[in-house]
């Protein structure tokens, strides 16, 4: 089983998914036991581009541009959420649950859509969350 973790700090779980740092994604073996943890820095992915970063060496730069010399500010906050999404998306699609404090209606309807259970508890370290899970299984 793989379990998802919205995470601000990597210690506790986020009360704000769409505001996380990353995520912790935890392999849990068939004794209930975190065999593996792996820990997904959404704010490490996002690397401004240089001040003359071009369209070749960032191909979503160019859609972003579109045929323009200039960014908006407004275009670049869009851009840094759908990035932002996008690593979310990416990597929690292949769990079995996403535990967080508090969840919008939204996001929980889009990961019920991706079939992963939604989990949430009250703010706690990650570890004490999973296993607040895992023993509900009981």
């Amino acid at each position: 089983m793989k379990i998802a973790v919205f995470t601000d700090d990597f210690e506790y779980i986020s009360d704000r998914p769409s505001k996380a740092a990353g995520l912790a994604i935890l392999q849990i073996n068939e004794k209930r036991e975190i065999i593996s943890r792996n820990e997904l820095n959404f704010n490490s992915k996002i690397n401004p581009p240089g001040i003359k970063q071009n369209t070749e060496n960032m191909p979503i730069l160019k859609e972003l541009l579109k045929g323009s010399d200039s960014v908006s500010i407004s275009n670049v906050a869009d851009f840094i959420k759908e990035i932002k999404y996008y690593n979310f998306e990416k990597h929690i699609w292949e769990c079995d649950a996403a535990i967080a404090a508090g969840m919008s209606y939204r996001l929980s309807a889009k990961l019920e859509e991706m079939k992963v259970k939604v989990i949430i508890i009250p703010k706690t370290t990650i570890k004490i969350a999973v296993e607040i899970f895992l023993n509900s299984f009981k």
